[in-house]
């Protein structure tokens, strides 16, 4: 049983992204301008954007690239989940024992946890609408300093699509619901040149299962095993009676047991949406590479 990569091999071919830049990824392609000096990646902790760090580290080795690899993690909602700084370093700690002759710099950007609820605005923010998302606002724009003080060529995201099986899932992230129609209608999505900079989403038009897969494929499980996509957290779970997660006032990392929320909660539709893609992908993963 083959992973499903149709609709992005068709994003590739619909928008005539240079082949010069494709390098073979199983039966798709990963784009990475060997000619680049410089580029930038977000790196969140999770499975998916550490899979994507690492397969261009892997990339660069192999075809000894002078590329130097710019890391941001953002730190957000450290009150309710102290963890995910720690995290988001232990990943690109790993990536880089990995990958050894790979450059790699990191830097990391505070985003106030108040800014976190999409439905923030302001009406007086010139250029940005009469409502804006105002952490998406400062991502967007410390993103944009960072690339151009250090002459960064190209920027890569490791958003995913959304996996069909949990489209019904009461907090499924809609806007990654993408289609052929999107890919006709849209912008480039999976590498875009723009004036400053180079666009690169590679897992855009992929679902998790893929990106999962990547990892049992090359025997990353121990890199796989230290990332987290669950989102639960103490705020999350305020309704158990007996809740096992803690806020910063109390975890200790690499002391403190972190669950997530498969192991709390059985139904799916309860988790967390990352909680239960990232076990769906673990399943269909599996079932794909070794039934």
């Amino acid at each position: 049983m083959e992973f499903d990569v149709s609709l992005n091999n068709y994003g590739y071919s619909k928008h005539g992204i240079d082949k010069n830049i494709m390098q073979p990824l199983d039966n798709t392609f990963f784009p990475l301008d060997t000619s680049l000096s410089k580029i930038c990646v977000h790196l969140s902790g999770g499975a998916d954007s550490a899979c994507g760090t690492a397969i261009l580290c892997d990339y660069i080795t192999k075809l000894k690239l002078d590329i130097t690899v710019y890391i941001i993690s953002y730190i957000r909602v450290w009150n309710n989940r102290p963890w995910a700084e720690y995290i988001s370093l232990d990943v690109y700690n790993k990536i880089q024992s990995m990958f050894p002759n790979v450059k790699m710099k990191r830097e990391t950007c505070f985003v106030p946890p108040e800014l976190e609820d999409a439905n923030l605005g302001t009406p007086n923010v010139k250029g940005l609408g009469k409502k804006v998302n105002l952490m998406q606002v400062v991502i967007d724009s410390h993103t944009n300093y960072f690339i151009a003080k250090n002459d960064i060529q190209a920027l890569y995201n490791f958003t995913t699509a959304n996996p069909t099986h949990l489209a019904d899932h009461e907090s499924a992230m809609l806007s990654r619901n993408v289609t052929q129609e999107h890919i006709d209608n849209g912008r480039k999505m999976q590498y875009d040149k723009r004036d400053l900079y180079d666009e690169a989403s590679p897992w855009v038009l992929l679902q998790k299962d893929f990106i999962i897969g990547q990892y049992y494929k090359r025997g990353w499980e121990d890199l796989l095993e230290i990332t987290r996509s669950c989102e639960g957290d103490k705020k999350f779970f305020n309704n158990l009676d007996d809740n096992p997660f803690v806020d910063y006032t109390e975890y200790k990392h690499g002391v403190t047991p972190l669950y997530e929320c498969h192991q709390l909660i059985a139904d799916v539709n309860e988790q967390c949406f990352w909680c239960a893609e990232r076990q769906w992908a673990k399943q269909k993963a599996k079932e794909k590479l070794y039934e």
